[in-house]
């Protein structure tokens, strides 16, 4: 994934009546002051309206978002403006897609956040805008990797409930490290289908259970042939095969190299391979 182009980072805090249409992609920060707010899409769809009791939110504004804003007196809104590819907007979904490696991960267009939240957000958009500020390429390229980071706050993963049925699932693949169930008995431990499960943890992740489990089982693979002194026979029994055979295929399917060629790279380098 690319690091978004920064074109503006400021505070904005003068009182204003004003209509506004965007032309680049915005992250923005508000704190306080806000009288009214509309704010429509690119096909005219209302997104969201707000008032004086609107609590502190981060939002996301695309190109043809149009506003029709006021702000009183103790106006406090942060805003960056930047060009970022990666970051779309889908009118029919109402929602932002993130762009990380082919995967289009949804956003929403806005969350709103707890009052402990915002003196580090606000702290953050004031780094960035400092930053960006200085002119220095060092500075202004720290300033485009937080602003990535920024938007890790709207990634769908962090609404996840611990004791919703599609999250209890994910957490039970995780700690089945051996495979000592099949997905349908993972399904079947939960009262809920195999099919009905797949769809649900597709459109949550954006990955199909089995896919999953099978990233898992390379992350464990590589992490013992880095950082442990079994043998290959152990690894392939620790991560629930039961010949090195299963090891080997699996191995030659997403690296194309034999279990002994990937301990030694990974025990010379430390470094896990790319899949």
């Amino acid at each position: 994934m690319d690091l978004p182009d920064l074109i503006s980072a400021a505070v904005y805090t003068k009182v204003e009546l004003l209509k506004q249409t965007f032309h680049t992609p915005h992250i923005c920060l508000y704190v306080s002051g806000l009288k009214w707010r509309r704010t429509y899409d690119s096909a005219g769809n209302l997104l969201y309206e707000a008032d004086h009791t609107t609590p502190p939110c981060l939002r996301l504004a695309a190109p043809g978002f149009k506003t029709d804003l006021e702000y009183g007196t103790n106006r406090e809104n942060w805003i960056v403006m930047m060009k970022f590819d990666s970051l779309q907007y889908d009118p029919e979904s109402r929602r932002f897609l993130l762009d990380h490696r082919g995967t289009m991960l949804p956003l929403p267009h806005m969350i709103e956040l707890n009052e402990t939240e915002v003196p580090a957000l606000r702290k953050r958009f004031r780094t960035i805008a400092e930053y960006f500020a200085s002119a220095i390429p060092k500075k202004i390229c720290d300033a485009e990797i937080m602003t990535l980071g920024l938007l890790r706050r709207f990634l769908e993963n962090e609404e996840c409930s611990p004791n919703d049925t599609v999250e209890k699932f994910r957490i039970a693949l995780d700690q089945d490290e051996q495979w000592k169930k099949t997905l349908d008995e993972h399904c079947h431990d939960l009262g809920i289908g195999r099919n009905t499960m797949r769809r649900a943890f597709c459109a949550r992740y954006k990955i199909s259970p089995g896919e999953y489990r099978t990233a898992r089982r390379l992350q464990k693979i590589n992490a013992l042939f880095a950082e442990s002194d079994l043998s290959i026979k152990e690894v392939a029994f620790a991560v629930g095969m039961k010949n090195v055979t299963h090891l080997n295929s699996l191995l030659r399917a997403h690296y194309g190299k034999t279990p002994s060629g990937l301990c030694r790279e990974l025990r010379h380098s430390a470094t896990p391979p790319t899949a």
